[in-house]
């Protein structure tokens, strides 16, 4: 086997979303979140439900395990009121800047995670839900948590989609 370039994707990732498509297809329009800060960008696999049979005496005659959950988290620094208007989170107030009326994204989102290197690996997924947490600190100023739980779909039995970054085309002329 010949050997290949190794291409990590790592550090100045892009997160974007945008509201699912018909079916629980990847939607058209993603928007990027904003300034992501730091090393605070992870996707994280849970344990499914562990099925056992057990029979009299404590034997374990039968095990089965459950798929888990897929969570994106990104931390997104001094969220933009434009931000909060496409998870659905509020408005804007004309005389006193912004209502928050929710922490809870309205619908279904797609999410994709773009690496910052050509030739690395990200991901596309199609069906997800969000949760905001914002906070502040005196050292960080205004930020939210962005919880991107991905679902997996019933109607194209798919969680997500690896796909590699391309080099960027030319501009035309």
């Amino acid at each position: 086997m010949a050997a290949t370039k190794l291409i990590m994707a790592w550090s100045k990732c892009k997160v974007s979303l945008g509201p699912t498509g018909a079916s629980d297809v990847m939607g058209t329009t993603l928007t990027d979140v904003g300034v992501i800060k730091d090393k605070s960008t992870t996707l994280e696999a849970t344990d499914g439900d562990e099925l056992k049979a057990v029979a009299t005496g404590g034997d374990t005659v039968a095990e089965d395990h459950l798929e888990g959950t897929l969570m994106l988290k990104t931390t997104v620094m001094e969220p933009t009121d434009a931000l909060y208007t496409l998870l659905g989170l509020g408005a804007a107030n004309a005389t006193s800047g912004y209502d928050v009326k929710t922490h809870i994204a309205n619908g279904d989102f797609s999410a994709q995670v773009e690496p910052k290197n050509v030739g690395a690996t990200g991901i596309k997924a199609a069906l997800c839900h969000v949760v905001v947490k914002p906070s502040f600190a005196e050292d960080a100023g205004n930020a939210i948590d962005l919880e991107i739980t991905i679902l997996k779909s019933v109607i194209t039995d798919i969680w997500y989609n690896r796909y590699v970054k391309a080099t960027p085309a030319a501009p035309a002329g």
